[in-house]
């Protein structure tokens, strides 16, 4: 398994927010991680991803222990994440937002931006290039040089899983991607997070309300109820538990 949360639990003052959670991301799988308002899926994404701290239990990425490892760190290892209110420098422009993300730029080092200058040109084009290409997956170029805080709900969508692009990740974790985007864009959403995990080889876990993009994308679906992981399977499988309708509806058939 690539991600593997054993036990994990998160209290904030007097309220469980997670509670004795387990579950794994198998490598080369898009898996979907859903359930009510409430039910701890971002407060668990920000566990793995090093913004919590857990209370107890243990998180595994690549077979190394990562509990409690801060972002920037999972960042270096492969692991990313994105968020569900976009957070793009809104006056970059679209193609430098993506720029900003590569790591160990020689630039950023005074000895090689005074001593090494054609090292950090070399490498600037590369990241420009680079940059352009994401840009002409997300179907952005026409946008490269508009400052990214003009761009509409769903164009940011699009950046924020492009930055993610940039890192080169073995593992991204998607919070929300479909929220607040139009029909026609979701779907073209739901291709390029096809073709990410297919033809790009980049695993991805998705937290998502969207039933319809869910069944679409994902194998296995993980569903969570107050703090903790209620059942696992596909979609169908999901669809038919009981236990799920309850935790989503109250009861209700």
């Amino acid at each position: 398994m690539l991600l593997e949360i054993d036990d994990v639990c998160k209290s904030f003052g007097g309220l469980r927010a997670v509670w004795e959670c387990t579950f794994s991301v198998a490598k080369g799988s898009i898996t979907g991680l859903i359930g009510p308002n409430g039910a701890g899926k971002t407060t668990t994404f920000n566990m793995i991803a090093g913004v919590f701290k857990p209370d107890r239990g243990q998180i595994r990425f690549a077979g190394s222990d990562i509990t409690g490892v801060p972002s920037h760190k999972l960042f270096r290892k492969g692991l990313v994440r994105t968020f569900q209110i976009p957070h793009e420098f809104g006056h970059l422009t679209v193609r430098d937002n993506l720029m900003t993300v590569p790591p160990a730029h020689p630039g950023e080092r005074l000895f090689g931006a005074w001593l090494e200058p054609a090292k950090v040109r070399r490498r600037e084009d590369e990241i420009r290039a680079k940059a352009d290409d994401v840009l002409a997956f997300l179907k952005l170029s026409h946008v490269a040089g508009d400052p990214a805080g003009t761009l509409s709900g769903g164009q940011k969508k699009l950046l924020e899983l492009g930055r993610a692009m940039m890192a080169d990740p073995t593992l991204i974790l998607l919070d929300e991607p479909g929220a607040g985007v139009n029909p026609t864009l979701l779907e073209q959403l739901g291709d390029m997070i096809i073709e990410l995990n297919k033809a790009h080889g980049h695993s991805i876990c998705i937290i998502e309300h969207n039933m319809d993009m869910i069944a679409r994308l994902c194998d296995p679906v993980i569903v969570m109820a107050e703090g903790t992981v209620l059942t696992k399977g596909t979609m169908d499988e999901v669809r038919r538990d009981k236990r799920v309708l309850d935790a989503y509806l109250g009861g209700g058939e």
